[in-house]
């Protein structure tokens, strides 16, 4: 536990790749204290004397463009990667999802930043962040969603992206009964997401939604990649930040967006790399789908200095100003979604890029307190995801 004195800090990317999901939840119930669970000097140990042991046995691979490589994680190698499992009370280890929001869980977070002072984190005996539990009887329409903690929501329930979502497909459909299903999960990335759709899919949805957040989901795959494909294990320098604060470090941009930022600075070679994994990661989810006669509907959710730099100029300008990183680096998120939404509209599975839809509104769509969707910004992403099913799936 670290106590909430100022804490002087030079703060990597993996910190905060591993970290912060621990953190977040504290930073709302003050009086508590912060805590950090930093399992990068062991990730990189593990990842290493994976790769280290594959050379000795001539196993490693080369085959690069691939296919994508994952395997089963034990409780304790999940850990690694997302130390809230243990540490987190609202997150418990899962076989497929490999960390999961624990069930029944119901608790009140203060958040000054809310209209009402603060949210309710509530799951139901699946862990989903819906009040009601998963019906027995198949609906009509049962739609899955599934991300990391800005789909689950810094908010409350009937905030989130998913319940704005299924009043609007209640209200088009008058008569039909219809489920919308919130699976999303802080720390959660293109891994995960995979994980989840094989968790549900005895629920057989009619729609998987998957909202990819360009912030940090793929600097996180990253991580697991390197250590499926038994590579090197990450660099945390030359490129970092110097930061003074801990508490305030974790409630800036940089868990949520630059972190990113500095995992490709240091390690350049995983900018293309992650590319390819997102593809892979594409194609496999597609066939999983495909195979159960689910659509399939992947939305791109862009950072904030991306979606509306017009609000996050200046408090950009003053993290660069303790950072140790060419600002030719800022901006991973696009250069990486570009290709991956391109690939997408090539293959012709349907897909959503939210940038231009979120620059265009005047207001800010991010809390600024720890830059997760605000309430608008969930509306906005609901009603994105409505419009296109509206489009696309007319019954």
């Amino acid at each position: 536990m670290l106590s909430r004195k100022a804490l002087v800090a030079a703060v990597s990317t993996a910190v905060f790749a591993t970290a912060a999901y621990v953190i977040y939840p504290y930073l709302q119930a003050e009086p508590q204290t912060v805590q950090l669970v930093d399992t990068t000097d062991e990730l990189q140990r593990v990842t290493q004397e994976r790769f280290e042991n594959a050379e000795r046995s001539n196993e490693l691979e080369t085959n690069y463009p691939r296919a994508l490589v994952r395997e089963t994680l034990s409780e304790e190698q999940a850990k690694l990667f997302f130390p809230g499992i243990g540490s987190n009370p609202s997150s418990e280890y899962d076989p497929l999802e490999f960390i999961r929001r624990a069930p029944h869980f119901d608790k009140w977070f203060k958040f000054a930043e809310h209209p009402d002072g603060g949210w309710q984190l509530r799951t139901n005996a699946l862990g989903m962040r819906n009040d009601g539990e998963v019906s027995e009887t198949p609906p009509d329409l049962r739609v899955l969603v599934t991300g990391d903690s800005h789909v689950e929501g810094v908010c409350a329930n009937q905030e989130s992206c998913t319940f704005v979502l299924g009043e609007l497909l209640a209200g088009a459909n008058p008569g039909r009964s219809i489920e919308v299903l919130n699976a999303g999960a802080g720390a959660h990335n293109l891994f995960n997401y995979l994980g989840t759709f094989e968790r549900f899919a005895y629920l057989k949805p009619d729609i998987y939604v998957v909202v990819v957040y360009g912030g940090n989901d793929f600097s996180a795959s990253m991580l697991l990649d390197r250590y499926f494909r038994k590579r090197p294990a990450f660099k945390t320098r030359p490129h970092m930040f110097e930061q003074q604060d801990m508490r305030a470090a974790a409630g800036s941009l940089l868990p949520q967006e630059l972190s990113q930022d500095v995992y490709f600075s240091n390690n350049p070679d995983d900018l293309p790399l992650a590319v390819e994994l997102a593809c892979a990661f594409s194609v496999e989810l597609h066939a999983l789908c495909e195979a159960q006669g689910t659509e399939l509907l992947f939305v791109y959710l862009p950072p904030p200095t991306q979606a509306q730099p017009q609000h996050f100029q200046d408090e950009l300008d003053d993290l660069m100003s303790s950072a140790r990183m060419d600002p030719k680096w800022l901006g991973s998120s696009s250069r990486i979604a570009d290709q991956w939404l391109s690939f997408l509209d090539d293959r012709g599975f349907e897909c959503i890029d939210l940038r231009e839809s979120f620059r265009e509104s005047e207001a800010c769509l991010y809390w600024r307190t720890d830059h997760h969707l605000n309430v608008a910004g969930h509306e906005r992403l609901g009603r994105a995801v409505f419009d296109r099913l509206a489009e696309h799936y007319p019954r």
